[in-house]
């Protein structure tokens, strides 16, 4: 993925998923299986208090309390090892609060 600006590239497909108005977010799967957020759109930030720029690069347990990171993780993985969408609820602790 192109990280300057251009085609293709991280700001790119934030911004695609601005247009969205419905919180997303863009997780990198490395090698080794490990996962790392690349960046959230703006309506998942006004809507939990999180910042993209505050967890670009870092693993759900760098980011997230290890409870909270080992669920998100489970989530991830089912999602990545079936190739398929996958929908499912979780209560979340965030800085505006809890949230499904």
């Amino acid at each position: 993925m192109n990280s300057e600006g251009g085609p293709g590239s991280l700001d790119e497909l934030l911004k695609t998923l601005d247009f969205l108005h419905t919180p997303s977010f863009l997780l990198s799967v490395d090698t080794s299986g490990t996962f790392r957020f690349s960046g959230l759109n703006k309506e998942l930030e006004s809507r939990t208090g999180l910042q993209s720029a505050d967890l670009a690069g870092l693993t759900p347990h760098e980011a997230l309390p290890p409870r909270m990171a080992d669920t998100v993780e489970a989530n991830y993985a089912r999602c990545r090892d079936t190739c398929e969408a996958y929908s499912y609820e979780e209560l979340l602790d965030l800085p505006y609060g809890q949230t499904w």
